[in-house]
C-alpha cells in the first residue's frame, strides 16, 4: 500500500514503487491495464478487492506492468472515457460481493507523460469476509505475503468467528459499563441522580491490540474536554486519560473517558428537578439514564 492518503498519491509515488521494487504481496498489486468487460475480468477484479478487504486493506494499481510480481513500467490504462470506467468499476463492487464493501476508493492519478494510473484502495472491512457473487461465482479470497488466494474452510471459520466474537465483544463492554456506572463506578465521584452516557467505540479497539500514548493528552487536556464543562480538571488513570468538572471538593457532574483502547466514554449528570416523580430518568436506544430514585 502507498503510504499516502489516496488524495495525495501522485505519479511520483507511482514510480517510486518500481524504483524500489516492491513487489507484489499482502497490501499492494499491480495490473497493467482495466478489467476487461468479460466475466472473467470482473471476476478477477472483485477478486482483487475483496482480498484486501477480507485481509488487511490494499491498492490495486492499475496501468503499471509488473513481471513476476516486481513493477516493471508504467504503462497508463489508456482510457478514452475514465470516468465512465471508475464508474463502472465502482458499479461492480458495489454490486459484485456480498455483503457490499463500503470501505474501498477510487482515484486516477495523472502522470506528465498523459498517462494514467487508476488506484483502487479498499480497506480493512470490519464486515467481512466478503465473497464474490457476480455470475454466480461464490467464493471468498484473502491475501498473504505472496498475494490473493482463496479462503480454505478453516480460514473461514477463522474470518466469521472474528467478526461475531468483535460484536459480541462490544456489546458486552457496553453493557458491562452501564451496570458499572449504573452501581457508582466511576473514575471520579459524580453528583447523585440520572446520567447520560454517551460511548464511541472503533471497531480496531476490539479487533485488534490497540493501545493508545493517552499521556500525549495530558500536555493538551484541552483536545478532550468533558461535556459542557467550561473548566475542568484532567489526570492519567488506569484505563486512560480523564477529565472532568472542576468542583473540589464537590463531586463532578460530567467526565469524559480515553481509554488505552480508543474507546471514548462521556458521562453527565441530568438534574431531575420539575420531572414526575413516577419518572426521574429516561431511557433509550442510543443514550441511557439512570433513574435517580427505585421505582
Amino acid at each position: 500500500m502507498v503510504a499516502k492518503k489516496l488524495a495525495e498519491i501522485t505519479c511520483d509515488d507511482i514510480a517510486s514503487l518500481i524504483q524500489n521494487q516492491v513487489r507484489e504481496g499482502k497490501t499492494i498489486e499491480y495490473k497493467r491495464s482495466l478489467p476487461d468487460r468479460t466475466d472473467g475480468g470482473k471476476v478477477e477484479f472483485l477478486a482483487d478487492v475483496s482480498s484486501f478487504a477480507n485481509t488487511g486493506g490494499g491498492d490495486l494499481i492499475l496501468g503499471v506492468e509488473e513481471a513476476a510480481g516486481l513493477p516493471v513500467r508504467i504503462v497508463g490504462v489508456g482510457s478514452p472515457n475514465l470516468d465512465q470506467e471508475i464508474l463502472r468499476l465502482e458499479g461492480l463492487i458495489r454490486d459484485g460481493l456480498d455483503p457490499r464493501v463500503t470501505s474501498c476508493e477510487i482515484r486516477a492519478v495523472e502522470c506528465a507523460d498523459g498517462s494514467t494510473v487508476v488506484v483502487v484502495r479498499a480497506g480493512k472491512s470490519w464486515n467481512s469476509p466478503h465473497r464474490v457473487t457476480l455470475g454466480g461465482h461464490a467464493h471468498f479470497y484473502g491475501r498473504n505475503s505472496a498475494g490473493k488466494h482463496c479462503l480454505d474452510a478453516s480460514e473461514l471459520r477463522t474470518a466469521f468467528t472474528l467478526s461475531e466474537q468483535v460484536t459480541d465483544r462490544i456489546r458486552r463492554f457496553r453493557v458491562d459499563r452501564i451496570a458499572a456506572i449504573g452501581g457508582g463506578e466511576m473514575p471520579v465521584p459524580m453528583t447523585p441522580g440520572g446520567k447520560i452516557l454517551l460511548h464511541l467505540v472503533p471497531v480496531q479497539s476490539f479487533a485488534t491490540r490497540t493501545v493508545l500514548d493517552v499521556a500525549k493528552l495530558y500536555e493538551h487536556p484541552e483536545w478532550l474536554p468533558p461535556i459542557g464543562g467550561g473548566g475542568w480538571n484532567h489526570r492519567l488513570t488506569l484505563d486512560g486519560f480523564l477529565t472532568h468538572t472542576n468542583r473540589t471538593p464537590e463531586p463532578a457532574w460530567t467526565y469524559t473517558l480515553l481509554f488505552r483502547s480508543g474507546i471514548l466514554e462521556a458521562v453527565e449528570a441530568i438534574d431531575s428537578f420539575g420531572m414526575p416523580d413516577d419518572r426521574k430518568g429516561v431511557s433509550g436506544q442510543e443514550s441511557v439514564f439512570f433513574p435517580s430514585s427505585p421505582a
